[in-house]
């Protein structure tokens, strides 16, 4: 699977600002554009910014989006289906993340923003019988305008090739349930069972306006009651690495227009490549007498990129 890493755009930030304008949604069935105004409602549009005090995103959207905002709970599940199309090459991977964080160890930088918590362990951590392996705890962050990174201890990991060798899992499970089993002792564990959503399919397409003047417009498999995300990121022509700009969230109806003026002006280089994220998830937070306060994500992603004609 390609390596998508991203770095937080630290340039342009006021201009993309400038630039963004809302969605409007229409009463008819057809695809929704941007436009300047800002009124319509079930719409948001917003910039992805670079906090100076915030905890960068290490893994990429592998695990949980293209971003990662601190969550502060003691106990954070992610569990993310990916599918990466690159110039139409496509490859998929399944990856599983629970982090138990100690809130009684907080961890803050120097202006005292916390950035995390010391993390807690346990006997085991399974996922759909997969006992999770333990990895650094590395989270990276800005300190005065300079990347730096610390490890709180440890998370537990498993990804879908793992359990495919022992022929437990060949695919994600999407539309489907995940076991979760945390093991304090062998006579104390909780168990969860994690609901994924279906998965998504996004499709990019060009429609030319006039000579020089496209609009891009992004469709997928929409679902009732859809939560979807969509980053729009630039991609670095020489890296793997990203930079996303724009969130937009809110739609149900599978499509939407974006006319290429409103970033063509942040899409610098001979070649204008960007990655755009569809991104499904469902979100519950719940309170357990073993794991405390737990945040749970369960997301089908789906990046794609392409070049801008």
């Amino acid at each position: 699977m390609l390596p998508f890493v991203f770095r937080v755009m630290n340039k342009n930030l006021f201009k993309i600002i400038l630039l963004l304008i809302v969605i409007v949604s229409c009463k008819e069935p057809a695809p929704v554009e941007l436009t300047n105004n800002f009124s319509e409602k079930g719409w948001q549009v917003n910039p992805i910014s670079n906090d100076v005090d915030a905890n960068l995103n290490v893994s990429g959207f592998d695990s949980t989006g293209i971003t990662n905002p601190f969550i502060n709970k003691s106990t954070v599940i992610t569990i993310t289906g990916v599918r990466n199309t690159n110039f139409g090459n496509v490859q998929s991977e399944g990856y599983y993340y629970a982090t138990f964080n100690d809130k009684s160890k907080p961890v803050k930088v120097k202006n005292g923003k916390l950035i995390g918590f010391k993390t807690k362990s346990y006997l085991s951590v399974k996922f759909n019988n997969y006992e999770a392996i333990r990895v650094p705890n590395i989270v990276k962050y800005m300190d005065k305008g300079v990347i730096k990174d610390t490890v709180l201890g440890i998370k537990y990991f498993a990804k879908q090739r793992m359990m495919g060798h022992l022929g437990q899992m060949q695919g994600f499970p999407f539309s489907s349930k995940v076991s979760l089993i945390v093991s304090e002792s062998k006579n104390s564990y909780v168990q969860l069972e994690i609901a994924t959503p279906a998965e998504i399919v996004g499709k990019i397409s060009f429609e030319e306006n006039s000579k020089k003047n496209f609009t891009l417009i992004l469709d997928w498999n929409a679902q009732k009651d859809d939560n979807v995300e969509i980053i729009l990121s630039k991609s670095r022509e020489l890296s793997d690495s990203i930079e996303p700009l724009i969130k937009i969230s809110g739609n149900e109806k599978g499509k939407v227009k974006i006319p290429l003026s409103i970033i063509e002006d942040i899409l610098r280089g001979p070649r204008k490549i960007i990655v755009i994220s569809f991104i499904r998830k469902i979100v519950k937070e719940i309170n357990n007498n073993l794991l405390n306060d737990t945040y749970i994500v369960a997301q089908s992603i789906h990046n794609i990129r392409v070049e801008i004609p």
